[in-house]
This record gives C-alpha cells, sequence and structure tokens, in this order.
C-alpha cells in the first residue's frame, strides 16, 4: 500500500507537459496530410479513365503534395485531349522547400 500511495504521489507532482495549441495544430496538419497523400495514392492507382472530375482532383492533388502536374497534364493531353483546367494545375509553380528536398 505504502509502494502504491508513494507511485501516486509521485505521478501528481512530476509536471506533465500538456499539448500546446502550435502542437495540436501541427497534429491535426499532418492527419490532413496523411489523408491527402492516401487520396493521391488511390487515384494514382485507380487512374483517371479521361474522367474529367477525377483528373482535375489528381492534377490538383499532385501540385498540392509538392509534385509538378506537368508530365501527368501532358500524358492526359495525349491520352484524352487538351483539358484546360488540367494545364492550369500543370502551370503551377513547386514549392521551392520541395526542389531544395528533392536534390
Amino acid at each position: 500500500m505504502g509502494v502504491l500511495l508513494s507511485h501516486v504521489v509521485t505521478t501528481m507532482l512530476l509536471p506533465t507537459r500538456h499539448p500546446t495549441l502550435s502542437d495540436r495544430r501541427r497534429a491535426e496538419q499532418e492527419q490532413f496530410v496523411a489523408a491527402r497523400r492516401a487520396r493521391l495514392a488511390q487515384l494514382l492507382a485507380d487512374g483517371d479513365g479521361c474522367h474529367p472530375a477525377i483528373a482535375h482532383e489528381l492534377a490538383k492533388a499532385l501540385v498540392f503534395d509538392g509534385q509538378s502536374a506537368h508530365d501527368y497534364a501532358a500524358d492526359y493531353e495525349r491520352r484524352c485531349g487538351a483539358d484546360p483546367v488540367i494545364e492550369h494545375w500543370a502551370a503551377a509553380p513547386i514549392p521551392k522547400a520541395t526542389l531544395a528536398s528533392a536534390r
């Protein structure tokens, strides 16, 4: 009983770190990133089948993941014809942080 009581008292006296607002935001963003990457993997695995809505989502997902949609847009145009929305995403700039990490 004395050992159990001393453990409880020690646990209560030791300071604990509660997650800060920044920690909670980061964790939430990491969940969003994981979900977005899972959706991107699903879209890539399933293919677009020349369906514009799926192709638009895929091009957008590539850009949001820090990848270029240029190669995808060229392939889509070859297979399915030109699409201004996909051309828009293909022209999106790639973040410099992504370029630096790719080297």
